[in-house]
């Protein structure tokens, strides 16, 4: 399944997620990763989709690597949104590191 992310939709999935995660003192690469879940199938969801079923959740994670696929090149092309590729550069970092270590 392929669905199209409006500039509006982009703009509105990324905003809700900087305004969650301003509401923590600390955030982690993970907390950003489970935010950015939680908004993405938020919107999935909000679209139709139904992803909250035993057998959905391998469609469900295939369309959120799509979005957010779509939210990356939104934000490398707006300086405004550079936050969410700092943080993004951040949690593949961590997940690599968490791969390396024992």
């Amino acid at each position: 399944m392929n669905l199209n992310v409006s500039t509006d939709d982009s703009k509105s999935i990324l905003g809700i997620l900087d305004g969650a995660l301003h509401k923590y003192d600390y955030v982690t690469p993970f907390l950003f990763s489970t935010l950015l879940d939680v908004a993405i199938y938020s919107y999935i969801r909000g679209k139709g989709v139904k992803v909250d079923g035993v057998h959905q959740h391998k469609k469900r994670d295939e369309v959120a690597l799509q979005i957010a696929d779509t939210l990356w090149e939104f934000a490398t092309d707006d300086p405004k949104y550079a936050w969410f590729v700092k943080w993004m550069k951040r949690l593949d970092k961590a997940i690599v590191e968490r791969e390396i270590k024992p």
